[in-house]
């Protein structure tokens, strides 16, 4: 736990403004490290194409946290564990190698130690650095049992939202900077200031991080969010920023949407979707305020409107089991509501789907994927149900989809989704045509699409379909 002045000297030599520690910083790094040192600044995102230089600065400067606040607890958090494995961790990939030259730069090689089994980096004054994922409840509970100065979200955008959210409350620790550092730089606050960094290559512009990060938006009311003075976003990184570190072979036979993403750095759909008729703004419910019965399906003295209501249920264990609701009209079908979670076990999702009714909410039918014993709890627990209709093959389900999502002339649809059912949405943005078999691909992005499917089938049928534009 001693001082040890000479990295101290070391690291405060090296602070310039193009140089952080041993790095040589190129300038999309130099604006990157601009953010990272405004204390005003606690949401940092970085966000563009791959190998530009995101990950090595954001490791450095983790570091150089580590170092000012002695005894500090940093973290950096990926979807799974065995991911940074792949990609950041271990003697010969990013955090390894830096370590390494950085240390033994200064002569005090001897000042870390890495725990390999448990994904840790230890410093000489008591600070440490850890690598965990947060797919499984054990994950994150792990994650919430201690407090932080900086949490690191890497490749962000294969994280949950919620898990996000649950998470980022937790930097909090509060330490203190090394006495030579107080006051020598506005840089590093002499009580550690809480930052929470975002790093990803884009995805599409429905995503969770693009309406947080870059348009300030709360993914789950849509509404502006109160703390965007304090949000910060570095994007457009390209990988002809970091030119001299990459090999152009790796960036050949890109194209489409995948080069817009990986090497221009921009959000942006995905080519091949299997639903491209589907448009926020003519599918996308906005009239209610998703703390009511929906006034498009129930009067104020909680009447009817629609014909009928209806559910469709997808099972999943390590993927999502899904409950969709439906309102049927004579002109259109109204996806009101939708409930998905994975990891539970049947008995469970029966109590979940059942809380989620109101008391004057009575579904006219059920229809359920293709599992006896799964049916049969979901029957015991007081929800009768039968077989969903499964086409085959599954593009004639698909299709009838797609004619529900066509616009008439003026500008009505056959289906429409509430805007607080974002599983439905963001997979109506992410499912794909898997273009080896020319057909949508199975077991992704598709949980929600299933029981949709199984909804307008049972609706629909073999007949054509009553929406008022066909």
């Amino acid at each position: 736990m001693g001082v040890r002045v000479p990295l101290l000297a070391y690291f405060k030599d090296n602070m310039t403004k193009k140089k952080i520690l041993d790095l040589n910083l190129h300038e999309k790094q130099r604006e990157g490290l601009r953010a990272l040192r405004d204390p005003k600044f606690t949401k940092i995102l970085f966000d563009g194409g791959i190998r530009s230089g995101k990950t090595l600065l954001i490791w450095s400067w983790l570091l150089c946290r580590a170092i000012v606040y002695s005894g500090s607890v940093q973290i950096i958090i990926r979807k799974q564990a065995k991911q940074h494995t792949r990609s950041t961790w271990g003697s010969n990939n990013t955090i390894g190698k830096y370590l390494r030259e950085t240390f033994k730069a200064c002569g005090l090689i001897s000042l870390y130690t890495l725990r390999h089994t448990d994904k840790q980096v230890h410093l000489w004054n008591g600070s440490e650095i850890r690598l965990e994922g947060c797919e499984t409840e054990e994950d994150v509970g792990k994650i919430l049992g201690s407090e932080y100065i900086t949490m690191w979200f890497n490749e962000a955008t294969d994280v949950d939202y919620k898990v996000v959210a649950a998470l980022w409350g937790r930097v909090v620790q509060k330490v203190y900077a090394h006495p030579e550092v107080i006051g020598k730089t506005e840089w590093f606050p002499r009580l550690a200031n809480p930052q929470i960094i975002f790093d990803t290559n884009p995805k599409g512009k429905r995503h969770w991080l693009y309406k947080l990060g870059v348009l300030h938006i709360d993914p789950i009311e849509g509404e502006q969010i109160k703390d965007a003075h304090k949000w910060c976003r570095v994007g457009g990184w390209k990988p002809v920023h970091n030119a001299e570190n990459i090999n152009s072979e790796m960036l050949e036979g890109m194209s489409g949407v995948a080069e817009q993403r990986a090497i221009a750095g921009e959000w942006c759909d995905m080519e091949g979707l299997v639903y491209h008729e589907f448009d926020e703004k003519v599918h996308v419910c906005r009239d209610c305020d998703g703390s009511k019965p929906c006034k498009r399906v129930w009067t104020e003295k909680q009447k009817l409107k629609a014909q009928y209501c209806c559910r469709a249920i997808d099972f999943g264990f390590n993927d999502p089991t899904v409950c969709l609701w439906g309102a049927k009209f004579s002109s259109y079908l109204l996806v009101y509501r939708c409930y998905h979670k994975k990891n539970m076990i049947m008995s469970k999702h029966a109590v979940e789907i059942l809380k989620r009714q109101a008391e004057m909410e009575y579904v006219n039918w059920t229809v359920v994927d293709h599992d006896p014993d799964h049916a049969q709890v979901l029957k015991n627990a007081g929800i009768p149900n039968r077989n969903a209709h499964k086409d085959n093959p599954r593009t004639a389900g698909v299709n009838r989809v797609k004619k529900r999502l066509l616009v008439d002339k003026d500008g009505h649809t056959g289906l429409i989704v509430c805007q607080y059912c974002n599983p439905v949405i963001e997979e109506f943005e992410s499912y794909l045509i898997d273009p080896k078999k020319d057909e949508p691909e199975q077991d992704k992005n598709d949980h929600c699409m299933d029981g949709l499917r199984y909804m307008v089938a049972e609706i629909d049928g073999k007949r054509r379909s009553q929406a008022h534009i066909f």
